[in-house]
């Protein structure tokens, strides 16, 4: 960590042997496709966070509050309806919204997608992704990138326009992000424990207010590996995970300045079927939900909204063709929003046709 930044406070997160020979593998020249999320159990595994104190600078025009609930379909969503999970519908319902967005093209699992929300990246380095192609906690790993040189994040964005971030998640392979941008998270947290990580999200939310604010539920992932997707406990999990973002959500609207200037994106990393995720060319992997909601934001079909993206149908466009919305437009969706400069070698395009319907540009 950069001296002078403030103070780091680390409870503790082991990694084992097992995820350093997985780095090593994932440095040989072998298959991509596979390394599906394994079920992340809590036993044993404690908080960690890390706290530094953000440059002062600048107010930005408004604040973002990111939510990626791992492993959401929009069928559960449909199955659960507007009364299972009233929060993420009031999301989709109150913003610009699309349940026919795409993950990235090649890889359906949790670390690459959310490597991609942050940096504008597709994963696979020779296509100029982000090059974070394991899904696994590997210890003093950083994004690496197609080889061209550092790699820009929305984190990076943020803090060089004087703004601060925070990041709470519920699986430690996130670590990955205060490992490569140290000095522009300025708070990173996670926690196993649903509703322990939702509590102290929603504490940073109301106390410091950060003006980039990424937040990812493990619930439904969590359920879909451990019985299924589209089963009574991963439906469950939904609505567990539905109660978690209406706690953010009350935040938002129980205070003032936060209701008069906070924009909520609302994504996943993948769908799934059975009891995994690990087909990028599965429908039911690669279609997830993608809302934008709050002050200046249109209201509809996203597609409707933005003649420009194409809506992809039952297709899986690669990024060559046509945009569809994709969850790698978090990054530049946000920057718009908060008005900053788009994450450097970012390729997700969504965000330049979505401006106007921000209520920016």
């Amino acid at each position: 960590m950069s001296g002078g930044r403030g103070v780091v406070e680390t409870a503790g997160v082991v990694v084992g042997l097992a995820a350093v020979v997985g780095l090593l593998l994932f440095g040989l020249d072998l298959p991509l496709g596979g390394g599906a999320d394994r079920p992340e159990a809590a036993g044993g595994q404690r908080t960690a966070e890390r706290r530094q104190a953000p440059a002062p600078g600048p107010a930005l025009e408004r604040r973002v509050v990111v939510v990626s609930v791992d492993g959401l379909t929009p069928g559960a969503l449909e199955t659960v309806g507007r009364a299972g999970a009233p929060a993420m519908w009031s999301v989709l319902d109150g913003g610009a919204s699309t349940m026919d967005a795409r993950t990235d093209h090649d890889l359906t699992v949790t670390l690459p997608n959310h490597t991609g929300m942050v940096t504008g990246r597709t994963a696979l380095p020779e296509l100029g992704g982000h090059g974070v192609v394991w899904n696994e906690p590997v210890l003093g790993a950083v994004v690496p990138g197609d080889g061209s040189g550092e790699v820009g994040s929305i984190f990076t964005q943020v803090h060089a326009a004087g703004g601060s971030t925070a990041l709470f998640t519920g699986k430690p392979k996130f670590e990955v992000f205060p490992t490569t941008w140290p000095n522009d998270v300025d708070r990173y947290v996670f926690e196993p424990g649903a509703a322990r990580l939702t509590r102290l999200a929603a504490r940073e939310l109301r106390t410091e207010r950060p003006d980039f604010l990424f937040v990812h539920l493990a619930q439904p992932d969590n359920a879909g590996h451990a019985s299924g997707w589209m089963s009574a406990p991963y439906l469950d999990a939904v609505e567990d995970a539905d109660a978690s973002v209406g706690r953010l959500l009350e935040v938002v609207d129980a205070t003032p300045e936060l209701r008069r200037d906070t924009v909520v994106v609302l994504t996943t990393d993948h769908g799934g079927r059975g009891r995994g995720h690990g087909d990028p060319t599965a429908p039911v992997e690669y279609r997830i939900p993608f809302a934008v909601a709050g002050p200046g934001v249109a209201t509809g079909d996203l597609y409707a909204l933005a003649p420009g993206l194409t809506d992809p149908g039952a297709g899986r466009p690669g990024m060559d063709d046509p945009a569809p919305v994709r969850n790698c437009d978090v990054a530049n969706v946000a920057a718009a929003v908060l008005g900053v400069a788009a994450v450097p070698g970012s390729q997700c395009v969504a965000a330049e046709e979505m401006t106007a319907l921000l209520g920016v540009g």
